[in-house]
Formats: C-alpha cells, structure tokens, sequence
C-alpha cells in the first residue's frame, strides 16, 4: 500500500497536485504566522478618571488602537481603573490609541460575584440615569513599560447616549 502511495505521490501527472497539497497546507498554517493580540508588544496601562477634580465611579474607559484590539477597563469608586485586553491580558498595545469614556452605566459586577444562570431569563441591565460619551480629541501614545493616565472628562467632547 505505501509503496503504491509513494508511486502515485511521485508519478509525474500528479506533480501539479503534489504543489496543489504544498500550498494548501501553506494556507492552513500561515494565518498562524499572523500578530495574535498575545503576540503584540503591550504595556500595561492604569489611569483615573475625574470630572471637575473629582473621581468618576463606575465609568467605562476604552483604548481604541489604530491597529490591533481595543482594552477597556472600569473606573472604581476612586475614580482608578487598570486596563484589559479581549483575553483579560492587562494592558493595551503599544502604540497611539482614541480615548473614550462611558458614563451613567450599570456598575459592572464584582468579580467574586456568581456566573448569572443561564436556564432563564436575566433582566436587561438599566442605567441608574443618564448615559454619556466623552471622546478625548487628541489621541495618547501608549509606551513599553507602565503607563499612568489621568483623564480629565472636562477637556473631552460630551454626547449623550
């Protein structure tokens, strides 16, 4: 059997589809090859938010890169937050990203809290009042090594969700 194998791989009509094969395989494994958000340079990035000096509580803060994944993270009741990756990786990709805050939203729940059942129907999340967007015009470069950010909401656009 393997002798007849080793014929008809190298018997010169199946040439082409010896390269046919070749390439497949190729194709299979390059999307490996590619920048996986673990494989990107990352720095881990911490902030606090304020607003007129004072620290905002329960804000979404979002790193929107130019190229790779966004990071997010939520502000505590100190107004401090630490970003996130997809993955739960801390930090953000090196590199410029556009800043954007979200306020009003549900507080996100504690990470001791028990994983929400999902024989049922869960309730949609309401906010306590209103939502707003603040988008910082000028973009932050994010640095190898620790990066500090202080975001102050009165220098951002407002829009009201």
């Amino acid at each position: 059997m393997l002798k007849e194998l080793g014929c008809f791989w190298n018997s010169a009509p199946r040439q082409g589809f010896k390269q046919i094969v070749i390439a497949l395989l190729l194709l299979m494994w390059l999307p490996g090859c590619g920048s996986h958000e673990a494989e990107l340079a990352t720095a881990l990035v911490r902030g606090k938010v304020v607003d007129q000096g004072q620290p905002v509580a329960h804000a979404l803060v979002s790193f929107v890169a130019s190229s790779g994944p966004m990071s997010t993270g939520w502000t505590v009741e100190d107004g401090t937050f630490e970003l996130l990756l997809p993955t739960a990786k801390n930090g953000a990709i090196i590199g410029e990203h556009k800043i954007f805050v979200d306020t009003g939203l549900p507080a996100p729940p504690p990470a001791d809290a028990p994983p929400v059942p999902t024989d049922r129907e869960v309730p949609p999340m309401t906010a306590p009042g209103p939502t707003f967007r603040y988008s910082f015009a000028e973009p932050i470069l994010v640095k190898s090594g620790q990066n500090e950010f202080l975001l102050d909401l009165a220098q951002a656009e407002k829009h009201k969700n």
